[in-house]
């Protein structure tokens, strides 16, 4: 094909030169279109396409006088061309079609950049092709050399190839639009599956050439303390703490105050509850001013009934309201019905007030007994106020209104010690008895009386309860701190508890390092434990970990002793751990004896599992610090401790660092134990966040010079051998221990039993397995810090600063529990401390209490002042 037009533009339009109301002036016939003077093309623009009319225009139907002789008006004078006459412009020509020079009978199209246009003999169009012409975009043709680009798209020149549809288009059908310049691909039919680049959405699909995401990513995870956020890049979920102290889900207990924590449980966000001391109503009408405590509507005072109280009847709250309960003063003292001669009144079960011992007032030697003082009653003649006169048998006369012997020879008491004498009438015929609760120290009580001891002769009657032998008699009760309740003795299981665990330790075959003696290596840990016992009996744990020793590894290479200790003030901080789990009431009982036993729990510091489907407890540890901070599926390089070397690894449980003792540090810092003879050098020389105040750990510390378990060894830092020896003065690690408590409540009241755990996930305790049920721990390094002196080296990371990146030589050790035995103790805070928990405390306030902890519980021998 040339380079023709192949779809010409029409010629004149239909209408003639003035034909109907056209304007006056200088306008040709001005009908429908609104241009002076221009050639008529269609409807539009045209000379003269209206109707016609009676106007005064040069070229109206009234007047021929000024017609050419080819029967066309003049314009401006000028009569116009016909066909195949010569020409300049359009205007010239009778059909205005000036073509080449030519009038021409057809509008010869000017649009095809290709094509030279002629007019052959004034009434046919000629088109000359230009020889190597190339249309530029938005000229039409068949081929891509026809186009200057090179691309001709569906009979269009493209500037591009229009091959590259985006999602949701496609090559057929597509047309290259604006002039040749943009592809307008075709579209792919509606719920094709397509993906529009975000991640966060679900179920794309085509809608009329567009891919639209159909439904958001569910990254929900039913926590209320958390953002549930998506990363459109990636699709990953992220459900980061929220600010703490904010507002969280409403459990609608009146006395708590449900808030967000930033490290709540395993240092992820959640919503704890934060127990008040609001006013609240118990809902017992009978009780007034009721008051939040330790999460419970504690009962106030009991409502005053006193103005409901009779003589013989006891003012009592019923259902919210005062009445008269008659039982409840049954055996009280009366005397609306008791005269001077009656021993006394006793209220009865009806509200009676009976008298007790009518007329006998006078004593048992009297002949009679009558009131005296008025109401016709003889006057008194005693003058003790008693108010009646006695007449006493004889041998007895009346002293303080009883009758008495007329001698007295017990006054006073010729008897000895604990002795009670009756006299009776004649000379030296008092009697002398023990007191209730002695016995004659002689033969007969006239010597005196000396304390029964009820306990040891089997003569009481306590039973179950304990005998403690009091002077006189015994007392049947409870060993201290137990109580009697319900008949039996009972322990309290609320209020604050301390932790003391004890751990032996046994390691060997480790090259350079001493093998612990047979016995082991005792460590100790401490810890403050908040109980309260809900509706359902349910015993409610809130543990803050204190801290513990650590063990000295004795190296044999050099004759130096190794250990570390973390900082007291990390204890009960915000950053560190805060175990809350709930120990089923079938799992306890508060009688001394009873198995107490805790569900399995798992602490974590330094590190946090962000998948919140799995449970910190079975989640898989990073089998190295190379395997934290990436995503579950991502890969890892993990030593192989079987055949030596390495192993490239797939991540099931992702794990990210935290700082936990927010030292401004990932992990948690735990610092060499110094020999003095060392010297301490500024902090700010090797960890830059810490600030210098004075106190534990800045300077560090040594425990003392020497360790006598390496038998008087200097202590010095951690030696790390990558082929040059390096001194590591600081590790940034993470810990899990997995544990549960297994013991029963003793008759001190304290809980006492074995720190246990899971069993290996399969043949524990064979083939150099872990041992079953034995408490788990776990570490991962997260870098070190080099240290200055007999190692050499400098300060700063060990993994910058050392050739063979140090810290991974701590990090890459296989991991095993050494833990040869392990028990717990746990009792009451106020046997050795004045520690009450409420659970409003500040870090600071836990942090002295963790130091009041461990000046208490610390074991005889040991050094608790820092964790050695």
């Amino acid at each position: 094909m040339g380079c023709g037009d192949p779809n010409p533009v029409s010629p004149l339009g239909d209408g003639g030169a003035g034909d109907g109301d056209g304007m006056g002036g200088d306008d040709v016939g001005d009908g429908d279109g609104d241009s002076t003077n221009t050639a008529g093309d269609g409807d539009g623009d045209t000379t003269g396409d209206g109707d016609g009319g009676d106007g005064d225009s040069t070229s109206g139907d009234g007047d021929t006088s000024n017609r050419c002789d080819n029967g066309f008006g003049r314009v401006g004078g000028v009569c116009l061309a016909e066909d195949g006459t010569v020409c300049e412009e359009d205007a010239d020509c009778v059909n205005a079609n000036c073509v080449s020079g030519v009038c021409c009978a057809e509008k010869c199209d000017e649009n095809n950049e290709c094509q030279t246009p002629s007019c052959e003999d004034g009434s046919t169009c000629v088109y000359d092709a230009i020889a190597d012409c190339t249309f530029s975009n938005g000229g039409l043709c068949e081929d891509g050399d026809e186009c200057e680009s090179g691309h001709c798209v569906n009979g269009i020149c493209c500037a591009e190839a229009c091959d590259s549809p985006p999602e949701c288009r496609q090559v057929e059908g597509t047309f290259c639009i604006d002039e040749g310049t943009v592809c307008d691909y075709g579209k792919l039919a509606n719920e094709t599956a397509c993906d529009d680049g975000n991640g966060c959405t679900e179920g794309d699909w085509c809608v009329n050439g567009e891919c639209l995401g159909q439904s958001p990513k569910d990254c929900r995870d039913d926590l209320d303390c958390t953002f549930d956020n998506c990363d459109p890049a990636t699709g990953n979920c992220t459900n980061p703490a929220i600010v703490p102290e904010t507002d969280c889900e409403d459990d609608n207990n009146p006395c708590t105050d449900p808030m967000c924590e930033e490290n709540f449980g395993n240092g992820g966000g959640g919503c704890a509850v934060e127990p008040n001391n609001d006013p609240c109503d118990d809902g017992d009408g009978c009780t007034e001013n009721d008051v939040c405590g330790l999460g419970f509507c504690q009962a106030g005072t009991l409502k005053d009934c006193s103005g409901s109280d009779a003589e013989c009847s006891v003012g009592e709250c019923v259902g919210g309201s005062c009445v008269g309960n008659d039982a409840m003063a049954e055996g009280d003292d009366c005397t609306s019905t008791v005269d001077a001669c009656d021993l006394g009144g006793m209220c009865n079960a009806s509200g009676g007030c009976a008298v007790v011992g009518e007329g006998e007032a006078c004593g048992t030697f009297a002949s009679s007994c009558a009131p005296c003082g008025g109401g016709g009653q003889p006057s008194c003649n005693t003058g003790d106020g008693s108010g009646r006169n006695c007449a006493c048998q004889g041998g007895y006369e009346q002293r303080d209104g009883t009758c008495q012997v007329a001698n007295d020879e017990c006054d006073p008491n010729p008897c000895g010690a604990n002795t009670s004498c009756t006299d009776t009438p004649g000379a030296n015929n008092e009697v002398c008895s023990c007191l209730e609760g002695y016995e004659p120290i002689g033969a007969t009580p006239d010597g005196g009386c000396q304390d029964i001891d009820e306990c040891d002769d089997g003569t009481d009657d306590c039973g179950a309860l304990t005998c403690t032998n009091t002077e006189p008699g015994f007392v049947c009760g409870c060993i201290p701190p137990q109580f009697f309740e319900d008949g039996e003795c009972r322990c309290e299981l609320e209020g604050t508890f301390i932790q003391l665990s004890t751990v032996v330790l046994t390691w060997s075959g480790i090259d350079g390092v001493a093998n612990a003696p047979p016995e082991g290596f005792t460590t100790y840990g401490w810890g403050l434990r908040r109980h309260t016992i809900d509706g359902n009996g349910d015993l409610q744990v809130d543990m803050i970990p204190c801290g513990g020793t650590a063990p000295d590894v004795c190296d044999t290479v050099f004759d130096l002793a190794h250990t570390q200790y973390q900082p007291n003030q990390v204890w009960g901080g915000d950053g560190m751990p805060r175990p809350n789990f709930e120990v089923p009431a079938a799992s306890f009982a508060d009688t001394p004896g009873a198995s107490y036993d805790e569900p399995m729990i798992a602490v974590t510091m330094g590190i946090q599992f962000t998948d919140p489907g799995h449970d910190p407890i079975n989640a898989v540890w990073p089998c190295s610090g190379d395997c934290v901070g990436r995503s579950a599926g991502d890969t890892c390089t993990c030593p192989d401790f079987v055949n030596g070397g390495t192993d490239t690894v797939t991540v099931v449980d992702p794990t990210i660092w935290l700082d936990s003792d927010l030292d401004g540090e990932l992990g948690v810092t735990t610092w060499a134990v110094l020999d003095t003879m060392q010297g301490n050098m500024s902090r700010t020389q090797r960890s830059p966040g810490a600030p210098i105040d004075g106190t534990d750990p800045d300077p560090p510390v040594a425990r003392g010079t020497i360790s006598d378990f390496c038998g008087g060894w200097d202590y010095s830092w951690w030696p790390a051998n990558d082929g040059t020896l390096w001194g590591v003065e600081a590790f940034y690690s993470a810990t899990r221990t997995v544990s549960r408590l297994d013991g029963s409540l003793n008759d001190s009241c304290q809980l006492v039993g074995d720190i246990t755990g899971p069993n290996s996930p399969s043949g524990c305790g064979t083939g150099g397995n872990p041992p079953c049920n034995q408490l788990r721990a776990q570490a991962r390094v997260a870098d070190c810090e080099g240290a200055h002196g007999l190692f050499g080296g400098g300060y700063g990371r060990c993994s910058v600063e050392s050739s063979g990146t140090v810290h991974e030589f701590f990090d890459h050790q296989e991991q095993t529990n050494q833990a040869q035995e392990a028990t717990f103790m746990i009792e009451h805070a106020s046997e050795r401390t004045t520690i009450t928990l409420t659970g409003s405390e500040s870090a600071t306030e836990l942090e002295q209490a963790c130091q009041e902890v461990r000046e208490a519980y610390c074991p005889s021998g040991e050094d608790c002042s820092i964790t050695p």
